[in-house]
């Protein structure tokens, strides 16, 4: 979901560069235990589904998450920000690991075959390369809005969003009515007349369920991220969307 053809320089093409950094999901289990998610994008005519699995891992926790093009894994704090995040795509020669420093986030390793490296000044915000693993809380909080980073899996550029709260809604997941509080998402530097994108967290504990996302400028198709499955570990199959 993360939206994350997370594309060319958001700065550039907004929409089909958050489509690159979210297109990965993860949220945070309720309970100790596995759990296991999928989620369907579609993007035109084309669809991708991306598993993945969660885990606690100390204080905080540690994910993975596959589609048939990559395979990324992620560790966590126990304020579900990211420490780490690792991402392979063999087609493309990527192999790319990236880390929080303080205030720095550094991103080496392999890309198109070649050599990479690069630091970027992060500053305060938090860095939540899975989105939706780090944003869950924010429909039980009094936050208006949040800014953060996250590296988008196209680019490796880093890019702060700020997510906004709008309101609780009504939603239809997998032919079910559920309450879901509505942010919307905007990139910092970019006027959002350009790029808006909406997501929605579960109200009843904050679990990511949808991701909409516009084209830009007619040069990218309306993306739309759902979750289709959620599998709590074997010991705790009590979630379902709803």
């Amino acid at each position: 979901m993360g939206l994350t053809g997370r594309a060319s320089a958001f700065t550039a093409v907004p929409g089909a560069a958050v489509i690159g950094v979210l297109l990965l999901f993860a949220v945070r289990p309720a309970r100790a235990g596995a759990l296991e998610l999928t989620f369907t994008q579609k993007t035109g005519r084309e669809t991708v589904v991306y598993r993945e699995t969660l885990r606690p891992s100390g204080a905080g926790c540690e994910a993975t998450v596959e589609s048939p093009r990559e395979s990324n894994s992620v560790v966590l704090d126990s304020s579900r920000a990211t420490l780490s995040w690792r991402i392979t795509v063999p087609s493309e020669g990527m192999d790319i690991t990236a880390r929080r420093q303080g205030d720095l986030l550094i991103v080496s390793g392999r890309c198109k075959g070649e050599p990479y490296e690069q630091t970027v000044k992060a500053g305060a915000d938090p860095w939540y390369q899975f989105q939706e693993l780090s944003l869950d809380g924010l429909a039980a909080s009094d936050e208006k809005a949040r800014f953060f980073w996250t590296i988008d899996r196209r680019t490796l550029k880093p890019v702060r969003f700020r997510a906004e709260r709008r309101q609780e809604e009504t939603i239809t997941m997998l032919g079910r009515s559920v309450r879901a509080v509505r942010f919307d998402m905007t990139i910092a530097g970019v006027p959002a007349v350009l790029f808006r994108a909406r997501f929605w967290l579960r109200a009843s504990d904050g679990r990511y369920l949808r991701l909409e996302v516009p084209g830009f400028l007619g040069q990218d198709a309306d993306s739309v991220v759902e979750l289709t499955r959620e599998e709590a570990a074997p010991d705790d199959r009590s979630g379902r969307p709803g």
